[in-house]
């Protein structure tokens, strides 16, 4: 009985720890995150580098830090770039805001009006489609 309950807790918390996944609270968006992720983890650097660094104008180092450091997803960088840059809030100040604990992407995506089927909302789903290294196709509409 204890081995049992031991490997029910191990299993448990290992497939908990694999299975994290971007929860925007919009199936398609998130579709889109996780594969953004999913596409690159074997080498993010570059991807940060050129795709987001460059296209968004913003400090590759402070970028990279968000992946080294604070140990955030691709999906995540993308969105600070992203929301960043076409909101015109400073990098530093949208990642204070990001790294407040009590907020997650839900509130904080509510919090600059992005909801489902406004136009931000398109313009952002539509970014993080695009900006995939390989060709994605979502499956969730």
């Amino acid at each position: 009985m204890k081995y049992g309950l031991f490997i029910f807790l191990f299993l448990f918390s290992f497939f908990n720890a694999f299975s994290q996944s971007f929860n925007s609270g919009d199936p398609a968006l998130d579709e889109s995150l996780n594969s953004l992720t999913e596409q690159v983890k074997d080498n993010p650097q570059p991807f940060i580098e050129t795709n987001l660094a460059l296209r968004f104008n913003q400090s590759k180092e402070v970028l990279l830090d968000l992946l080294k450091k604070d140990k955030m997803e691709v999906s995540e960088i993308f969105l600070i770039s992203y929301l960043s840059a076409k909101n015109k809030i400073e990098l530093s100040d949208f990642i204070k805001i990001v790294k407040d604990k009590k907020r997650d992407w839900q509130s904080i995506l509510k919090d600059m009006n992005i909801i489902k089927g406004n136009k931000d909302y398109k313009n952002l789903l539509k970014a993080s489609i695009n900006i995939h290294p390989k060709p994605f196709i979502p499956k969730v509409k």
